[in-house]
């Protein structure tokens, strides 16, 4: 089945990947973009638990960050142990306060990022993870007036110039644009959100990243775009598209509750998490006691039976060693 990659997420988006295509071709479906599309749609969806905890982050911080500037602002310029101590413990009881962790929004984004990562070479050289396409034309790779979606829009743009032919340049200009486009709109949708339960406070540091990144990706999805395969373009198009959809729903979950709602939900998991870890704290403590009175046993016996036999038969060690198997059997 091709050249599979080390990565084995990879590998594994790679045999989904395999699957998709085999089942839409079972009932007629024949085409590499159907496949992408589908495969994209699938993956972001099985990312969703990992969205919706990151969503659910944000709408907490909006109300925990103030808390956590009042005593950075604090200690501000404290450089001595004992003033950082103090300011490590304060925050960490806010983070109690809020059932969440410093990491508790980067986990979920550090989670995504290798799937994302090891998604893009599946899409990028899909022929090398499906089975069908090491012997298929080249009419597989077209989708609607596309010939191949192997076909970079720069080359198509090119080719639109001499004679100028409208829609091959339609086709070249519009792959990018709309790449730009539903990047700009994803943004802005997961935006929207966060001003909205910000409650009118002054923009956190959080924004003032997203209003960064709201100018500079959308440019940089277009320049991608216009200088890579169609098919990604495609891949890119409806990646942004899905996360549109997932986040227009997971807003009209997470309206219905109240941030006071989603704190005590987390703070409720969050002490059902620690009674799990004492739990299993205590469970390991007792076994390595058991295992380690087990082990002095054996010892003990076996410096009696070293120096029974080192003292003889009717030395006193023997004696001793010979009442102390006595007792032993006696209380059992």
């Amino acid at each position: 089945m091709g050249i599979l990659l080390a990565n084995p997420i990879t590998t594994f988006l790679g045999k989904i990947m395999n699957l998709i295509y085999e089942g839409l071709y079972l009932i007629g479906i024949d085409g590499v973009i159907y496949s992408i599309i589908l495969f994209t749609i699938i993956v972001y969806t099985l990312m969703l638990p990992f969205t919706i905890k990151q969503q659910k982050f944000s709408r907490i911080s909006a109300v925990m960050n103030p808390e956590i500037q009042a005593i950075q602002k604090k200690y501000k310029g404290k450089t001595d142990q004992a003033s950082m101590l103090k300011q490590q413990d304060e925050m960490k009881l806010v983070y109690q306060k809020y059932g969440t962790s410093p990491t508790g929004g980067c986990l979920s984004s550090l989670i995504q990022l290798p799937i994302l990562f090891a998604l893009w070479p599946v899409i990028r050289e899909v022929e090398k993870y499906v089975d069908k396409l090491a012997d298929a034309g080249k009419e597989v790779y077209r989708f609607l007036v596309i010939e191949d979606i192997r076909t970079y829009p720069s080359a198509l743009f090119n080719e639109s110039l001499k004679p100028f032919n409208f829609v091959l340049f339609l086709i070249a200009v519009s792959i990018p644009v709309l790449a730009g486009l539903s990047q700009w709109l994803s943004m802005k949708t997961a935006q929207s959100s966060t001003k909205k339960n910000n409650n009118g406070q002054q923009e956190n540091e959080m924004l003032n990243q997203m209003n960064s990144t709201m100018k500079i990706m959308p440019i940089f999805s277009v320049v991608m775009c216009f200088s890579m395969p169609i098919g990604l373009g495609v891949y890119w198009i409806i990646s942004a598209v899905v996360r549109i959809v997932q986040q227009l729903i997971i807003n009209k979950i997470l309206d219905k509750k109240s941030v006071d709602v989603l704190v005590q939900e987390n703070v409720t998991k969050q002490e059902k998490k620690n009674e799990k870890k004492k739990a299993v704290d205590s469970k390991n403590v007792n076994s390595m006691a058991q295992k380690y009175t087990r082990r002095l046993e054996e010892i003990k016996s076996e410096t009696y039976a070293e120096a029974e036999k080192k003292a003889g038969p009717k030395s006193l060690s023997s004696k001793a060693n010979m009442v102390n198997e006595y007792n032993k059997r006696n209380n059992k």
